[in-house]
């Protein structure tokens, strides 16, 4: 009998665990309706994953945003669209300007703007400029203009 020698065995569990969070991700990439049928912390761990998949991820993750009764849930899919980058900033300023929208889901789309302006520079004037617009609105809901304010 061959004894391995137990960094061995470590180092090859990692290598396991990370090849098969790499294909779970790319499951996630390629069926997200799947993915996200799960329990709420598989759920989470799905939204999270969509967040690296990119522009083609960017519907989906923008309906749960609109469409979650769950704030998890929610808050996770604010998250990856602000990982997103500047594919997913018309999505969320159309989001941001729907009066008929939850104020919820408009305040987190609020949040999402502000992190990517925060990471790309070449974006922030255009963000900056439609968090004025919205902040300055009369017609706005007042807990979006203070939320647009302070983004």
């Amino acid at each position: 009998m061959k004894i391995i020698p137990q960094g061995l065995v470590i180092s090859i569990l990692l290598l396991s665990e990370i090849l098969i969070t790499e294909a779970r991700a790319q499951d996630v990439c390629t069926d997200p309706v799947k993915a996200l049928s799960q329990a709420k912390p598989e759920q989470e761990k799905a939204i999270e994953q969509l967040g690296k998949c990119g522009k083609p991820a960017i519907p989906k993750v923008l309906d749960l945003l609109k469409t979650s009764q769950d704030t998890g849930l929610q808050l996770a899919a604010s998250e990856a669209l602000g990982k997103m980058g500047t594919d997913a900033i018309a999505p969320l300023t159309q989001l941001l300007k729907d009066p008929q929208a939850a104020d919820s889901s408009r305040k987190l789309a609020i949040d999402s703007l502000s992190d990517i302006a925060k990471s790309e520079k070449k974006a922030r004037n255009s963000i900056l400029e439609t968090l004025k617009e919205r902040q300055e609105d009369p017609q706005e809901d007042q807990i979006i203009r203070l939320e647009a304010k302070e983004a």
